[in-house]
């Protein structure tokens, strides 16, 4: 009886997830997301000519890169693995021994790029991101991504290997709902009573989103989308940090793509703008996105992660 009704709750809140009453928005056409996901793929390769491990420059940007419909040029993605591999055999295998988040974006990367993240120029990625205890010494962050990363990783290993995998990725979900706030959101503070913080609160949701069978899971979802559509604001963007920004459009894109939530779903319209006419205020042609609509200049790391956003649409 119980397993029935852990069934029937997983049903019936998959259903609110997914068939959430729509609104008419006007959101950017599909014409003007695709031009202009060509358009900043283009500034990102003149730019960002020698891409290397890090996360401004590096691996954000040849992961969006390889995710648009032309694909990653022979040259940028050698350039990419050239330098990674010698920044692997340099430090022995170490990109960090305190922010596992840099094993995470390289195996993330990688195996977009074909590559076995478990065997990178002889190097394991993927063992680091099981050492759990190591991994979340950085905090939510740590976590996110390690399941994130793990969720990715589909290349044969023994069953021993396997059941190690899953029984971590367990851990880091509970790890991770052990975190969330009473307002339903979470951030980069253990603290439950302070303010969350969308862009943390979509990484959540990112890594929940190929777990929502585990009823807490699902219903935690619930209470974080809840929160984000609460702190939407009118003109469909995010403060964060009291700062209105792109990041958090980016993330919260590519929270609700990941969970098959329409853009025009109630829940995230606000006054007929939709999240992605949210990022498109900060967009500028030719040139990326700025971190704000007040900057005078494009932000590197905002037109990375509005770029990988773009390419999920």
């Amino acid at each position: 009886m119980k397993l029935f009704n852990k069934k029937v709750s997983v049903i019936f809140i998959s259903l609110i997830l997914i068939f959430n009453i729509s609104v008419q928005a006007f959101a950017y056409t599909d014409l003007q997301v695709k031009t202009a996901t060509t358009d900043i793929s283009n500034v990102i390769q003149t730019t960002i000519k020698n891409p290397t491990v890090s996360d401004i420059g590096g691996e954000w940007a040849v992961l969006a890169v390889s995710k648009t419909d032309t694909g990653i040029p022979k040259e940028y993605k050698d350039k990419y693995l050239s330098n990674l591999k010698t920044t692997l055999v340099n430090n022995k295998g170490v990109l960090s021994s305190v922010k596992y988040t840099e094993y995470a974006r390289a195996a993330l990367t990688v195996s977009a790029l074909g590559i076995d993240p478990s065997n990178v120029y002889s190097y394991d990625l993927i063992s680091k991101l099981t050492d759990y205890n190591s991994v979340i010494k950085q905090g939510i962050n740590g976590a996110i991504w390690a399941l994130i990363a793990l969720d990715e990783f589909k290349y044969n290993v023994s069953d021993t290997k396997k059941a190690e995998i899953e029984s971590v990725k367990q851990k880091y979900i509970d790890y991770i709902l052990s975190l969330q706030h009473y307002d339903g959101g979470f951030s980069l503070y253990p603290d439950k009573k302070i303010k969350s913080d969308p862009d943390i609160t979509a990484m959540v949701l990112q890594a929940f989103s190929k777990h929502q069978g585990i009823v807490k899971v699902s219903i935690s979802t619930i209470s974080a989308l809840n929160y984000l559509s609460r702190t939407q604001n009118s003109n469909g963007c995010f403060y964060s940090n009291n700062v209105e920004n792109a990041e958090s459009s980016a993330q919260v894109i590519m929270a609700l793509l990941k969970l098959n939530i329409p853009f025009s779903d109630k829940r995230f319209v606000k006054n007929n703008n939709t999240v992605v006419d949210g990022l498109f205020r900060f967009y500028v042609k030719g040139k990326g996105f700025k971190h704000t609509t007040k900057d005078a200049s494009v932000s590197q790391m905002s037109t990375e992660q509005g770029f990988l956003a773009l390419t999920y649409l």
